[in-house]
C-alpha cells in the first residue's frame, strides 16, 4: 500500500484519525438521474452543466467512471493546454433538448466508449426502462442510478468543479483526495446531504453556493482545511453568535481572505473574534437577507487586509455599521458596493460623519437617493477613484422610478477618474459647472441614457461647452484632456441616438490654436476628439 503524507505527523481531529487509503481503492460513489451524464438541474434553460477535474500542471491523468448501466468502466484522459492537464464532462446550454452543442473549452470530453456522446462530453444510458429514451437527452427522466468514479492518479488531483448538475443523496467526502485544493459546487439543488468525515485536507477554495440543502454545521472535513475563500451562499443557516464563531472564526482565523454569505440571513452580532480574522480581505452578503441586527465588533483595527464589502442588495444592512466600516477598518482602496440600498420612492441619503481618504471604489446602482440625486457621501470620499449608478435599462425595473434624476454635487471627490451613469433615462446628464473640480476624470459612460435625439444632442453641446472652456487646447494629458465618453453600447441599444449633423472638420479649425465654429453636434464630437484627444462611442 503506498502511503503519500502531505503533512510531518499524523493526529487525530475530535477524535477521529485521518482516514488513509491506498491510491488505486479511492472511489467516489455520487446518485444521479436523467438518461445521460451529466444531466443539467435546472432543466433546458440557456446555462450550461459540467463536472470539471483538472491535474497539477504538468501532470498527465486519467479519470475511470462505471455508470451502472452494464457498460462497465470507462476510461479518459485528461487534456493538456498548455501546462495544464484537466477534463470536463459536459451538457452545452440548449434549449432544445434534442440539440446539445459541441463542448466548449480545452478540456472537453471525446468519450471513447461508443455509446453516443460524440464530442460533446455525454454518455448515454444503455439500461434505461424506456428503451426509447436511450441516446437521447431528458435531464428530468426519473431513473435514478449511482455511478462510481475513480483516478490513475488520486493524489495529484487539483480541482474539483461541479456545475448545474444533476447529484442526489449524500456527496462524498473528498477528503481522501488529500492534495485536492479546490472544490466548487454550484446551483446543485437536489442534494440531501454532505458526508461528515474528521479528516485534514488541502482545501484552500471551497463553494457549497445554491445547493439544495442547508446547515448550521460546515462539513468536517472542509472546517479541518486551510481555506482561504469560502463562498456558502444559500447554505448557511447558523442563527446565533456562537453559531458563527463556531462554524467560522474558529475554524478559519488563520486562513479565510474571502467569505461570501449570498442569500444567508445574517442577522445577529459578529463575535468579537470576528476581527481576529486578520488575512480576511472580502467579505461578500449580497441579496436581500435578513441583517437588521447585524453589527460589527467593537474594536476592527486588526482587519488591515479587509479592503472589500459587498453588500449588493442587501437594502435591510444598517447604514451605521457602514459607517464603521469605511471609518474604523484602517485598510486603504476599498470597494463598496450597495447596490439597491437606494431603491425606494422615499428619499433616502447616506452621509457619513467625517470626510473619508479610504474608499476608492463605489456602487450605488439602482437607487433614486436623495430625491433622485446620488448620495451626500460620494461629496465625502476624498480617495475615491470610480463611481457607478447606474440605473434600469430601458425602464425594466419599476419603470424606472429609482432612476436618478440629477447629478446632484458630489464636487468634493477630486480624485474621481471614472464615473458610470449608464441606463439613466430620466436624468439630465449635461455637465455640471462645478464638474471642473474632478480633475482626475478621465471616463464618462452614460450609454443607454437618452430618451431622444435632443437629449442625446444638449449632452454632446454641453460636454463640448464644458470641455472647451475648462481644458488646454494643446496637446497634453492635463485635466479633461484624452477623455473616453461612452454613450452606446451593441448589447444595450435602446435609448440611444446618433448625434445630428456630419461627423467633420468644422471651419475654421485649426490644430494646436483654434477649434473653428462647429455647428453640429457631431462637428463638436469631431473636433473634441481631433483637439483634445477625446474617445467617443457613438450609436452608429
Amino acid at each position: 500500500m503506498k502511503i503519500a503524507t502531505t503533512q510531518a505527523q499524523v493526529f487525530t481531529i475530535g477524535g477521529f484519525a485521518p482516514i488513509i487509503s491506498p491510491d488505486g481503492e479511492i472511489i467516489l460513489k455520487l446518485t444521479t438521474r436523467g438518461t445521460c451524464f451529466p444531466a443539467r438541474s435546472d432543466g433546458y434553460t440557456a446555462r450550461s452543466s459540467f463536472f470539471q477535474i483538472l491535474s497539477y500542471p504538468n501532470v498527465d491523468n486519467k479519470v475511470y467512471i462505471d455508470y451502472s448501466d452494464g457498460t462497465g468502466w470507462h476510461e479518459y484522459a485528461f487534456k493538456s493546454n498548455n501546462n495544464n492537464r484537466g477534463i470536463s464532462f459536459r451538457c452545452n446550454d440548449s434549449t432544445d433538448p434534442t440539440q446539445v452543442t459541441t463542448a466548449s473549452g480545452v478540456y472537453g470530453v471525446t468519450p471513447n466508449d461508443g455509446f453516443g456522446g460524440g464530442q460533446f462530453g455525454l454518455h448515454f444510458y444503455q439500461d434505461l426502462t424506456d428503451p426509447g429514451k436511450i441516446n437521447t437527452v431528458d435531464h428530468y427522466y426519473a431513473q435514478e442510478r449511482d455511478i462510481f468514479i475513480k483516478f490513475d492518479k488520486p493524489t495529484q488531483l487539483q480541482s474539483i468543479i461541479c456545475f448545474n448538475t444533476v447529484f442526489l443523496a449524500t456527496f462524498p467526502s473528498l477528503a481522501k483526495l488529500r492534495n485536492l485544493t479546490e472544490l466548487i459546487l454550484s446551483l446543485i439543488p437536489e442534494l440531501a446531504a454532505f458526508e461528515n468525515e474528521a479528516v485534514n485536507t488541502l482545501l484552500e477554495v471551497v463553494s457549497l453556493a445554491d445547493l439544495g440543502i442547508t446547515s448550521n454545521i460546515i462539513p468536517l472535513w472542509i472546517k479541518n482545511s486551510p481555506v482561504s475563500r469560502l463562498d456558502l451562499s444559500d447554505f448557511l443557516v447558523t442563527t446565533t453568535t456562537a453559531e458563527f464563531e463556531t462554524e467560522i472564526v474558529n475554524a478559519f482565523k488563520n486562513t479565510l481572505e474571502r467569505l461570501t454569505l449570498s442569500s444567508v440571513d445574517v442577522n445577529y452580532a459578529m463575535p468579537e473574534s470576528f476581527s481576529e480574522l486578520t488575512k480576511l480581505e472580502n467579505l461578500t452578503m449580497r441579496d436581500n437577507r435578513a441583517s437588521e441586527n447585524f453589527t460589527f465588533p467593537a474594536d476592527l483595527s486588526p482587519l488591515v487586509n479587509f479592503t472589500t464589502l459587498d453588500l449588493r442588495g442587501r437594502a435591510s444592512f444598517p447604514l451605521a455599521q457602514l459607517k464603521r466600516y469605511i471609518a474604523e477598518v484602517p485598510s486603504t482602496n476599498k470597494y463598496i458596493d450597495i447596490r439597491g440600498f437606494g431603491t425606494t420612492t422615499t428619499a433616502i441619503d447616506f452621509v457619513l460623519d467625517n470626510d473619508d481618504y479610504t474608499v476608492g471604489t463605489l456602487s450605488a446602482a439602482y437607487g433614486r437617493w436623495n430625491n433622485g440625486a446620488p448620495p451626500t457621501c460620494i461629496g465625502q470620499m476624498k480617495a475615491l477613484e470610480e463611481l457607478t449608478i447606474y440605473g434600469s435599462y430601458n425602464y425594466s425595473v419599476s419603470n424606472g422610478a429609482f432612476n436618478l434624476l440629477s447629478w446632484g454635487d458630489f464636487s468634493g471627490a477630486t480624485a474621481l477618474k471614472e464615473i458610470n451613469f449608464r441606463w439613466q433615462q430620466k436624468m439630465d446628464l449635461n455637465f455640471p459647472a462645478w464638474l471642473v473640480n474632478l480633475t482626475e476624470l478621465k471616463i464618462f459612460d452614460c450609454h443607454a441614457s437618452f430618451e431622444t435625439l435632443q437629449k442625446m444632442d444638449d449632452f454632446v453641446n454641453s460636454v463640448y461647452d464644458f470641455i472647451t472652456t475648462n481644458a488646454s487646447i494643446t496637446e497634453g494629458n492635463s485635466p479633461f484632456r484624452i477623455m473616453h465618453i461612452k454613450t452606446y453600447r451593441s448589447a444595450s441599444p435602446l435609448n440611444s441616438f446618433h448625434p445630428t449633423g456630419i461627423y467633420q472638420e468644422p471651419t475654421g479649425y485649426v490644430q494646436g490654436s483654434a477649434n473653428g465654429t462647429p455647428t453640429t453636434p457631431l462637428e463638436k464630437v469631431w473636433v473634441l476628439t481631433h483637439q483634445y484627444q477625446h474617445t467617443w462611442v457613438l450609436k452608429p
